[in-house]
């Protein structure tokens, strides 16, 4: 099951090196949440072990509620929300969703195949931009999907 870890991460890293003008513009910010991201994920599984998943899963994203909702309306982001409110609502739901899911994962399994196969989504996003908005991807792009699609693939048989 582990042997697909390294494999994974060397697709994400394929999947991830655009090219061209403003392919760099979001590296740092993307490093940030990766690294954020990665202890968010490390944090998850041993407090959905002590609390369960349900109450995990709301005490985690209470505590955001409470955190960010003044940030959120000191910069005004409800009169954006209120012109998109549909896409807020399915990026809400479906944001709860994929977080549920892992930390459910991460509290029936290991931890750490738990946040390298919740962390494609990264991939998957690369893929929707194709599909849905039209974008294009380098060959070494498609090789990355290729490669995370038999690291899940090891993973999933070895587990």
């Amino acid at each position: 099951m582990l042997a697909g870890l390294p494999l994974a991460v060397a697709g994400v890293v394929l999947v991830s090196r655009g090219e061209g003008e403003g392919s760099r513009s979001g590296v740092v910010p993307a490093t940030v949440a990766a690294l954020v991201w990665g202890g968010v994920l490390a944090l998850s599984a041993p407090i959905a072990h002590d609390v369960g998943a349900g109450w995990a899963f709301l005490l985690v994203r209470g505590s955001a509620v409470v955190v960010m909702l003044p940030v959120a309306l000191a910069v005004g982001a409800t009169r954006a929300a209120r012109i998109e409110w549909w896409r807020v609502a399915i990026w809400g739901v479906c944001d709860a969703i994929a977080y549920f899911a892992f930390v459910l994962a991460a509290d029936h399994g290991p931890a750490s195949v738990a946040g390298v196969l919740a962390a494609q989504f990264g991939t998957v996003g690369a893929v929707v931009a194709v599909v849905f908005f039209g974008e294009h991807l380098r060959t070494r792009q498609v090789v990355g999907i290729a490669i995370v699609g038999l690291a899940v693939g090891v993973m999933a048989v070895g587990g």
